[in-house]
């Protein structure tokens, strides 16, 4: 009795699960491969012995194919900040669906995800393994910044270094060439790809980068390979993606980039977290409704120290019933009850506003939005987690004339007249005649222009998950097996 394509299909896909960042020993190949002996190397075979197979089979695609579809693990034991739904909630209607599929190939396209980078990075796990078992790169030993003209063996182990990674076509293992224009436009596209300063020398930052280990990237592809199974498999046709660690947002027509630029995210205290949802309205000239939190920790110690911190600020004080001015001075700030603050304090619209001239809204429950900001030199640093946990934009005349084309003349020149002038102090709402998905989404590589680009684990999460989340790789008593299932379904 010879096995179906599928089954053949089926144990090739286990065997090789680690180039998908899964684990094949997580898998029951020992009882497949004693149920293969029964059903197809004995004698004295049963319909009992083939319906258990079959079983096997099944539930072995069940398995992989959940895996595949939802990821190894669910985000919230690895990741408690991740509330973007996962696709664990549609696994038994999908897997019946690709069950239904005509190949196997079609089965598992189904449940992979289709987003480029997962393409990408599973290619580069792959890559990054085969550096491993090729000896791996060299460490480059600490000294003074290497540029354009530096020669020796720290030059020498730099060409190894980054024609490993493939920023560099020659290695120069005899040393005959320094540090001269190749290296300068390899350390130049390392830099670019790990979100580093591109100024093609070596310093401190970039030589920390180049000797990451390379067992840590290899790693850190994996756990990025799994959030992408933990994300939608479709974002949709228009939408905006937020990537945390990257400090960088995309909005997307029709799956390409149509507009991209820095953002500034929360802090380490105060994390951006992981979540999706749609913008509904833009509100210009916003007031900043300053959160609890912040006014007991920083406003009324400032009060205390400075009794024009208010008035300095252009913030006033309401009353959190009624919405009315109250006057400050008549509130007793030192006998403050913070389990039932009657008070809300509340900065001015105007360009020195913690918002800005523009905020977009997509209500949550963690009231997280998209802002304008003052503070824009901020934006010329490479590390910007900075905010309370809002993203703050680089161009946001820029995203509000992308998020409001086509509607009502919302061309440049009526965002900037609507951001300009004072309406009497009162902020101006604009409805969108198209809700935009917005995701905000932590990966720490991921690819860009077919180039996978690595980033700060701004939060520590990736340490989190590696803690918890085993290496993918097969181990020789694995391969062992796998072997073996192959000769047993193939025979």
């Amino acid at each position: 009795i010879a096995p179906r394509d599928r089954a053949r299909d089926l144990v090739d896909a286990i065997c090789a699960a680690d180039s998908q960042a899964l684990r094949p020993r997580d898998y029951p190949i020992e009882g497949l491969s004693a149920a293969l002996q029964r059903a197809y190397h004995s004698d004295s075979v049963t319909a009992g012995d083939l319906a258990e197979t079959d079983l096997r089979l099944t539930q072995l695609f069940l398995q992989y194919g959940g895996d595949l579809l939802a990821g190894r693990v669910d985000p919230s034991v690895v990741d408690g900040s991740w509330y973007i739904r996962t696709r664990r909630a549609t696994i038994d209607s999908t897997l019946i669906a690709a069950l239904a599929r005509s190949s196997f190939d079609q089965m598992t396209k189904m449940l992979a995800p289709s987003q480029p980078d997962y393409e990408t990075l599973a290619a580069a796990l792959l890559r990054y393994r085969a550096i491993a078992d090729s000896g791996g790169w060299p460490t480059i030993p600490r000294g003074p910044v290497l540029a354009k003209g530096s020669r020796g063996k720290r030059v020498t182990a730099l060409r190894l270094r980054l024609a490993a990674s493939g920023d560099l076509e020659d290695a120069d293992t005899a040393g005959h060439h320094g540090y001269d224009e190749d290296v300068q436009a390899a350390v130049a596209s390392f830099q670019e790809r790990h979100g580093l300063e591109v100024d093609s020398a070596v310093g401190p930052a970039t030589l920390a980068a180049l000797n990451v280990p390379l067992a840590q990237r290899i790693r850190q592809i994996e756990i990025n390979l799994e959030r992408l199974r933990w994300l939608p498999n479709q974002f949709g046709d228009h939408y905006i993606l937020v990537n945390i660690p990257a400090y960088q947002l995309t909005a997307y027509d029709h799956g390409k980039a149509a507009l991209a630029m820095k953002v500034i995210v929360g802090d380490e205290y105060k994390a951006t977290p992981v979540f999706a949802d749609s913008m509904s309205y833009l509100v210009f000239r916003p007031r900043w409704n300053v959160p609890a939190s912040i006014t007991y920790h920083e406003i009324i110690p400032g009060m205390e120290h400075d009794k024009q911190y208010l008035a300095r600020h252009r913030m006033e004080v309401v009353d959190a019933r009624t919405d009315s001015v109250v006057d400050p001075g008549d509130i007793d700030w030192g006998d403050i009850d913070t389990t039932d603050f009657k008070y809300q304090i509340r900065q001015k619209p105007g360009p020195d506003n913690s918002l800005g001239l523009v905020k977009f809204m997509f209500p949550n429950q963690f009231n997280i939005y998209l802002h304008d900001t003052p503070a824009g030199y901020l934006f010329g640093r490479r590390a910007r987690a900075y905010s309370h946990g809002c993203i703050r934009l680089e161009h946001p005349v820029a995203l509000a004339q992308w998020v409001l084309a086509g509607q009502d003349g919302w061309d440049e020149q009526q965002i900037r007249h609507e951001m300009e002038t004072d309406s009497a102090g009162v902020p101006s709402v604009v409805q969108l005649d198209r809700k935009v998905p917005v995701y905000l989404v932590y990966l720490t590589a991921y690819a860009d222009h077919g180039k996978v680009q690595f980033r700060d684990d701004v939060y520590g999460l990736d340490q989190r998950a590696m803690t918890r989340m085993k290496p993918a790789q097969a181990d020789s008593t694995t391969r062992r097996r796998c072997e073996r299932l192959k000769e047993l379904i193939r025979v």
